[in-house]
């Protein structure tokens, strides 16, 4: 698989990333699959299939977290509501001098 990225410019002045993906699918299973997914009318484009499959898999890594690892996410998203959440510069720079020292 070849990835190849572009970086545009919006109307609005902002810089973003435009990402080309180019897959060649050699499993002959894989080809067969997505040419059905492309008869019946479920998906619209080859790099659609892919797109899909993709956001499924980061759904499933996700999904895969421990409880531990999902409770330090959401009092994480706590603190940020309650406007508790630290500057990343300030951290930082107290983190440097702290261990300068």
């Amino acid at each position: 698989m070849r990835i190849f990225g572009n970086i545009c410019r919006a109307g609005s002045g902002k810089i973003g990333y435009t990402l080309l993906m180019h897959a060649i699918v050699n499993n002959p299973k894989l080809q067969q699959f997505v040419s059905d997914q492309l008869q019946s009318g479920k998906f619209s484009s080859a790099d659609e299939i892919i797109e899909t499959a993709l956001a499924r898999m980061m759904d499933e890594e996700l999904l895969s977290l421990s409880s531990g690892e999902l409770a330090e996410i959401e009092a994480a998203d706590a603190e940020i509501s309650r406007s508790e959440a630290v500057d990343f510069e300030v951290f930082a720079k107290k983190m440097r001098s702290q261990f300068r020292d």
